[in-house]
């Protein structure tokens, strides 16, 4: 109802196709990211859900060209970086050096990885 309201309003669209997503309707997600994006280009959130629909459609050129996108407006995404990555996994046509330096990349833009959320000095050795 939301994009009936008002159909330049990016979000509504956006959130329309994490529903349409969930579901598993991915044309129709990749549909309403699309109209997300059209909606407002500077909308970030619109092209985190078209890659991802096109990541479960198998479509990962295009899903790296979307996260691509989407890291120029937000390059501090770490789960964008990492979901990029994981596309260019399964990308054919991609060498394995390419694909080498991609890593290498990540690691980079990453830095170290980030803490786990527990201490690992108080874990009780098996001993």
């Amino acid at each position: 109802k939301a994009t009936a309201l008002d159909p330049a309003r990016a979000s509504a669209w956006y959130n329309f196709g994490l529903t349409w997503g969930l579901m598993g309707q991915n044309e129709e997600a990749l549909k309403c990211h699309r109209r997300a994006a059209e909606a407002d280009p500077k909308y970030s959130e619109a092209y985190f859900g078209l890659a991802q629909a096109l990541q479960r459609m198998h479509r990962n050129h295009e899903a790296v060209a979307a996260y691509d996108r989407f890291l120029t407006l937000v390059p501090s995404n770490v789960a964008a970086r990492s979901y990029r990555l994981l596309a260019l996994n399964h990308c054919e046509g991609i060498s394995r050096e390419a694909l080498f330096l991609e890593h290498v990349r990540f690691g980079e833009a990453v830095g170290p990885s980030p803490r786990l959320g527990f201490n690992a000095d108080r874990i009780p050795s098996a001993g």
